[in-house]
């Protein structure tokens, strides 16, 4: 499967994976006097987590050239969740725009082994003097990984397991042969329903659907009844719930299934399909 790290300006409330944006906060470096405004940003970039450098620029632009060498120093803000060391290497905690120059960078390297799909907020500082700190010159980013889907990690054989009846098995998925994203079980595992088997139980043919959008990764599913009886009930079947979703990094279905007879219901139970 394909891998992405995203680190993006958090005034941009949607994750955009198809472009990329400057996003920052300018402010006065003159006094109120209107001869330079400052642009402090983090360059929105999508880079394959697999790849050696996954980074973003945090950059400091000038709207005239730079006199002199002009330096800012870059505090991370402590009460981040995102943590310089762990999260995230800068290359330098001192962005110069050169003499003559408009703008100044150092570079933000991500370490992928600490970050996860959810993200994690980091507030960064800007400040033109040492003994100056001004927390209006602040950027906050976000920084997760992004993990593209890949429909052959859709099908194929699966463990499953029920924690709550504490029961696990195997399982084969299988793909709509015109719809890669909707997904069908192959049967129906008796072990689904239950630990003790039920010599009556005669599937169907009806295939449990799981159609899995595929930008939120969000599983939905029609009501299936998969037999005329279980355990002397009738038409058991199989519906699925909200909160399901497969995992593009992991590769792992969560799959919530309302299990219902004509007499009732056994209730919602979470399942995990994983290979």
């Amino acid at each position: 499967m394909k891998n992405y790290i995203s680190i993006i300006a958090a005034i941009i409330t949607l994750v955009v994976i198809t472009s990329c944006t400057d996003e920052g906060v300018d402010f006065d470096t003159n006094g109120g006097k209107g001869l330079a405004f400052t642009h402090f940003s983090v360059g929105e970039l999508i880079i394959k987590a697999n790849e050696a450098a996954p980074t973003a620029i945090i950059s400091v632009s000038s709207t005239v050239k730079a006199d002199a060498a002009r330096s800012y120093t870059l505090i991370v803000d402590p009460e981040s969740d995102a943590k310089e060391g762990t999260h995230f290497t800068l290359s330098s905690k001192t962005i110069t725009i050169p003499a003559g120059e408009h703008h100044g960078k150092i570079t933000l390297t991500a370490n992928l082994g600490n970050i996860s799909k959810d993200p994690i907020n980091v507030q960064f500082l800007l400040a033109d003097h040492a003994d100056i700190i001004d927390w209006g010159k602040t950027l906050k980013t976000s920084i997760q990984i992004f993990c593209e889907l890949d429909e052959s990690t859709l099908v194929g054989e699966f463990n499953w397991i029920n924690e709550g009846w504490e029961h696990s098995g195997k399982l084969s998925l299988e793909a709509d042969p015109d719809d890669p994203y909707k997904i069908y079980l192959v049967g129906v595992p008796f072990e689904l329903v239950g630990e003790d088997e039920d010599p009556d139980f005669e599937w169907n043919g009806n295939k449990i659907t799981l159609n899995v959008n595929k930008t939120t990764h969000v599983i939905t599913g029609p009501k299936v009844t998969v037999a005329p009886t279980l355990w002397g009930y009738g038409k058991p079947s199989f519906e699925v719930m909200g909160d399901s979703e497969f995992d593009t990094c992991s590769g792992e279905y969560i799959v919530y299934f309302r299990i219902t007879v004509d007499e009732g219901s056994f209730g919602t139970l979470p399942f995990k399909f994983n290979k």
